[in-house]
């Protein structure tokens, strides 16, 4: 890793081992309890014959909550940095696989797999 670092390589090999893989997305929640109905409306003043309305009942239960999405695949990078792009001459990269990404619900609910690369800025 450099923050904001000059570097500079002569006869170096940096290596990776292979990023996790991403974990799986969990299940989605119970849905909540219904809310309380509303309170009745007034009858109007001097209507004849009409009385003050009734309460509400409560809402229904909610539906469950979908399953979470997969989680990211680990990543295999050789150099991770802040700053200017370090240089890789003079230095030799030997990089792992990438992670793939966890199981989710179905093709959109899948983690994305890692990244591999020599150098990466975050």
């Amino acid at each position: 890793m450099s923050l904001n670092a000059t570097l500079s390589f002569e006869q170096v090999t940096l290596k990776t081992g292979r990023g996790g893989a991403g974990g799986k997305g969990g299940a989605g929640q119970e849905g909540g309890d219904g809310g309380a109905g509303g309170p009745g409306g007034e009858a109007p003043v001097g209507a004849v014959n009409l009385h003050n309305g009734c309460a509400g009942g409560p809402g229904g239960k909610g539906g469950p909550g979908g399953a979470g999405g997969g989680g990211l695949g680990g990543h295999a990078i050789g150099i991770a940095y802040k700053g200017a792009a370090p240089p890789v001459q003079g230095g030799t990269m030997e990089l792992g696989e990438a992670g793939p990404g966890g199981a989710g619900a179905g093709a959109q609910g899948e983690g994305a797999a890692g990244v591999k690369a020599e150098v990466q800025a975050f």
